[in-house]
């Protein structure tokens, strides 16, 4: 069942350069510590598999979420997925070359993305042509 909700990216204190994922029902209020980002997604838990996917080489921990990847790498990733999605918090303390990392981290995962879509796209138009081939050839 689709149910909105939020993705919240985390420090985990005392590791630093690890973040975790989470999702949630509501926004919390205030923020809680820690928290780097927080987004609103039209389904919850796909934004957490989407999550997963994108994040699942850095890998530390399945039960808890935890993976060891650079916040601005993590925000970006999850920013620039391919999924409705509002930007509802960004933590302030971040600074400016943090902020510029994540806009190019989610530069680089939109421009992956569309590659992707292209390379797939190529490979089906080929696999038409084949059969229009094959189809013309042999009637």
């Amino acid at each position: 069942m689709i149910q909105p909700g939020y993705l919240l990216l985390s420090s985990v204190p005392g590791r630093p350069g690890h973040v975790t994922v989470a999702s949630a029902g509501d926004m919390p209020d205030p923020p809680t510590p820690g928290l780097l980002w927080a987004a609103r997604f039209n389904d919850a838990e796909t934004a957490l598999s989407h999550a997963h996917n994108r994040l699942s080489r850095k890998l530390v921990d399945i039960d808890t979420h935890l993976y060891k990847v650079s916040p601005a790498r993590a925000i970006g990733a999850l920013d620039g997925a391919y999924l409705s999605h509002r930007r509802a918090y960004l933590d302030p303390t971040l600074s400016d070359a943090v902020k510029a990392e994540i806009d190019d981290w989610s530069a680089y995962y939109q421009r992956r993305h569309r590659w992707t879509d292209k390379l797939i796209r190529g490979v089906g138009y080929l696999f038409v042509a084949y059969l229009l081939f094959v189809f013309l050839y042999v009637f």
